[in-house]
């Protein structure tokens, strides 16, 4: 990250950091904000946090712009957000906010723990009945990223068979642009019945695709077969 900030300064260019996840942190991790790792980014950057994913307020549309340098503050505040009537947050919102920074951080403690020990079932499960797929160590956030290239499928392939077989909506790899080919991203901030539950309607209609390509195959290889006399 520092040599990608020293490449925008020589440069001139201007980093917008979005670091809406980084209260979500697992235990043994650390989230390094940008304009942290040297002074000088602080005067070619714009950080953007909000309450809403570490909170689960996302309805309230609050968010947080911070913005060290004066100059960029000043072009931002009076350009940017006089123009476009971006700095009028509802009443609840604010109210949310303040209690959420002020008297939240037990509440979030707790959830960490929580999503924690998700990753833990969801690591333990995928090792159990689909040991093919491969969970991405995680350090923050309540989103895994498994690796079911191995499934065999395309990814639309595996799209198609998860929302119409398995009747689970996940995020795509592909989504996320270049690298994501293969992989699914799974959202562990949920009760863990419901976790557990969608886990097992993929297992289960990945078990009844498996059955049903190796009795097509065994089909095909019986159609096919002669008698020599």
């Amino acid at each position: 990250m520092e040599r990608l900030g020293d490449i925008c300064l020589e440069n001139d260019v201007l980093v917008i950091s979005d670091e809406i996840h980084h209260d979500l942190i697992l235990k043994g991790f650390k989230h390094i904000i940008f304009s942290t790792v040297k002074e000088e980014f602080n005067d070619i950057s714009i950080i953007c946090t909000a309450p809403s994913k570490t909170f689960n307020i996302a309805g309230l549309q609050n968010s947080n712009i911070v913005i060290p340098n004066k100059r960029l503050r000043d072009l931002f505040t009076h350009g940017v957000v006089g123009q476009n009537n971006m700095m009028l947050p509802n009443a609840f919102s604010i109210v949310a906010t303040i209690a959420a920074y002020s008297e939240g951080d037990d509440w979030l403690d707790q959830v960490m723990e929580y999503v924690e020990e998700n990753f833990k079932f969801l690591k333990a499960f995928l090792e159990e009945y689909l040991p093919d797929a491969e969970m991405i160590r995680p350090e923050g956030t309540y989103l895994a990223w498994v690796d079911f290239s191995s499934l065999g499928m395309t990814d639309d392939e595996r799209r198609e068979f998860l929302l119409n077989k398995a009747k689970v909506a996940l995020d795509g790899g592909t989504m996320f642009k270049d690298g994501g080919e293969g992989f699914e991203r799974i959202n562990v901030g949920c009760p863990r019945t419901i976790l557990e539950e969608c886990m097992n309607w993929i297992y289960k209609a990945l078990k009844k695709e498996t059955k049903k390509r190796k009795k097509k195959l065994y089909s095909s290889n019986s159609s096919s077969s002669f008698l020599l006399l």
